[in-house]
């Protein structure tokens, strides 16, 4: 059933943001299934060795922890392990999240997920940043028992025996009953699962309810919720659960972003579009939208974006189209400027030329000759309202 809801709301931002309702600019926050992205496996990786050996890791996907020291003027912060010191920064989509938080982080053990870049420029030479999407910061604590001690989600599925018999207080991300297959099933009857990072406990004996709010272990919106719990830490059937005596809203102690992430490859590419490739697109009042896999450079597009019918002869070329680049969610979007005709299949045309905010260009697939385009993306121009059971297309 979550998979039919799931498909239903993909549908609908697809439409939306086809109508023009959803500005490009909140593209980032449109699901998973309408946005495509790369899951690449962290590797884990100490500081020292980063540092040491940037070129074995530059463009892939990493996974580190240090202490935390915020760098001035919003310049993200530092990560140090022992003396070795890596400067890591948000995407631009979860920046502010970061900052609200990061101003209690100094000091303390945070990690991070995200890809390891070159940055141009610096007076000495290049120099290496990690550019995250996920955090996971240290573990907040709400108003509960005097005799609760904190402990990290992480200790408690890790330690289950050193802490069996203790109150502690725990937070982390509601996942409901087990909605997302975090932990094995089956689990403890009426339980449900408590998340952070990438450990997860069945919580019983408390519903994930308390001063002024109620949460819904079966509605996946739901889960959106971050929650701190006090109980007693037991095992049953083998397995360690937490008998909760009192629930809480909390802050988040890590995020993940559900986004598209930077690419890790060190080329940019082409990751999404709207209209999707096998969708018509509306005669009247059309949308482009295409995403890259990487930071672009937007006047590395003047000159370099064509828009016309395909096939042969004159009057190919749309002269009215109009382009702009947001440069938070990576999306080129283009107005055609002029009613399309319907029926016709429409050609953008990306020329050579085109760079990323590195200097790496948008490179033709393989196989392209010398003065190809670097892409060449096309749509059919819907043949009218009444013209969807088209059978020369079935």
């Amino acid at each position: 059933m979550r998979l039919v809801d799931r498909g239903r709301r993909r549908t609908a931002e697809r439409e939306d943001l086809r109508r023009g309702d959803v500005h490009a600019g909140e593209l980032g926050q449109i699901s998973l299934g309408a946005i495509e992205r790369r899951d690449d496996d962290a590797i884990e990786v100490g500081i020292p060795e980063l540092v040491a050996s940037p070129g074995a890791f530059e463009g892939r996907a990493v996974r580190l922890r240090g202490v935390a020291f915020l760098l001035p003027r919003d310049r993200g912060l530092e990560l140090a392990d022992g003396a070795t010191r890596l400067r890591v920064v948000p995407q631009p989509e979860i920046a502010a999240l970061v900052r609200a938080g990061a101003r209690e982080w100094s000091g303390q053990e945070v990690e991070v997920a995200g890809v390891l870049r070159r940055v141009p420029g610096a007076a000495d030479g290049p120099t290496h940043e990690v550019t995250f999407w996920e955090y996971l910061g240290p573990e907040r604590a709400a108003t509960a028992a005097d005799d609760a001690r904190d402990v990290a989600l992480r200790d408690l599925v890790e330690r289950p025996s050193e802490l069996a018999g203790q109150t502690v207080r725990v937070v982390g991300k509601f996942r409901g009953r087990n909605l997302f297959h975090d932990l094995p099933e089956p689990g403890p009857g009426s339980a449900w699962v408590l998340k952070s990072g990438r450990h997860s406990a069945w919580i019983v004996g408390h519903g994930p309810s308390g001063r002024g709010f109620r949460l819904d272990s079966h509605l996946v919106r739901d889960t959106t919720r971050w929650l701190a719990v006090v109980g007693r830490v037991e095992s049953r059937d083998g397995v360690s659960v937490l008998r909760a005596t009192e629930v809480a809203l909390s802050a988040p102690a890590a995020f993940v972003w559900n986004g598209p992430r930077l690419r890790t490859d060190p080329r940019p590419d082409v990751v999404f579009t709207l209209p999707l490739a096998d969708e018509d697109m509306e005669a009247s009042g059309a949308r482009l939208l295409v995403q890259f896999s990487a930071y672009m450079d937007e006047e590395s597009f003047e000159g370099r974006v064509l828009l016309r019918y395909g096939g042969e002869g004159p009057g190919r070329d749309l002269r009215r189209v109009r382009w702009t680049y947001d440069d938070v969610r990576r999306v080129l979007i283009l107005d055609p400027g002029e009613p399309l005709r319907a029926g016709a299949v429409v050609e953008l045309v990306l020329l050579p030329g085109i760079l990323d905010v590195h200097a790496a260009p948008l490179e033709p697939p393989p196989g392209a000759g010398p003065g190809d385009p670097a892409r060449v993306l096309r749509w059919r121009v819907s043949p009218g309202h009444f013209a969807e059971l088209d059978p020369g297309r079935g």
